[in-house]
């Protein structure tokens, strides 16, 4: 089975386009992450924006960054410390 070229991948209109969440990051929010957090979240915003589909482990399908980073707090694979966090930013 011959897989489809990259090029070939079109979409319909633009709301049949995947979305992703997309949060400014200052110089400052840069210098006070981990390299490996950054590393994380522009890789699974990436694969999100290319198309890749993301599930839990219940099966649901992740719609945006949000939930995938979500998930995967909820299932234990990554740290997340309430206490430390500031107040969500309104997009």
């Amino acid at each position: 089975m011959a897989s489809r070229p990259r090029s070939e991948t079109v979409y319909t209109d633009e709301t049949s386009r995947p979305q992703t969440v997309r949060a400014p990051l200052t110089r400052s929010d840069l210098e006070d992450l981990d390299y490996d957090t950054v590393f994380l979240v522009v890789e699974l915003s990436d694969a999100i924006r290319r198309g890749v589909t993301y599930y839990s482990l219940s099966g649901e399908p992740l719609n945006n960054l949000n939930e995938v980073l979500n998930a995967l707090v909820l299932d234990g694979e990554i740290a997340f410390d309430d206490e430390m966090a500031e107040e969500p930013i309104a997009h």
